[in-house]
């Protein structure tokens, strides 16, 4: 508990990115959304009517959607990697800062490259924790 309360305070920190990922995540369901129900209408209206403008102002909206839905996960995906890796940097550093007064003990006890690997490994599943589901469930609610 004591851990994820460390991993909270990290976010707590980075809550920028996050808040603006958050919202160009919702930008990004909502241009969706906005993108297939505008390609129904487009079918339906191009089967029952012949009126050239609607098919044309219909097309214009598809393609507007169709760039803003591609932007927007884009940049959801940009600002959520950016507060992750800013997290996990900090959580390196304060990890190293706690562990150097440490370090003449734990070399007498553990080899430094199995030291070292453990110590990678952790941090490379907390990464996927974050980004995979911290990030993007948590707070945007969303399983993309």
């Amino acid at each position: 508990m004591k851990e994820l309360k460390q991993v909270l305070l990290l976010t707590i920190r980075e809550k920028r990115d996050v808040s603006i990922a958050i919202f160009f995540g919702f930008l990004a369901g909502i241009a969706g959304v906005a993108l297939m129900a505008s390609s129904g209408y487009l079918i339906s209206k191009a089967a029952l009517t012949s009126q050239m403008t609607i098919l044309i102002v219909m097309g214009a909206c598809l393609k507007l959607f169709g760039l803003v839905s591609a932007l927007s996960r884009y940049a959801e995906r940009l600002f959520s990697h950016r507060a992750t890796f800013t997290m996990l940097s900090n959580l390196r550093v304060s990890f190293f800062e706690r562990l150097e007064p440490h370090a003449p003990q734990i070399f007498q006890k553990y080899r430094s490259g199995d030291l070292l690997a453990r110590i990678v490994g952790d941090v490379e599943s907390l990464q996927n924790f974050l980004l995979r589901y911290f990030i993007r469930q948590s707070f945007l609610g969303s399983s993309f």
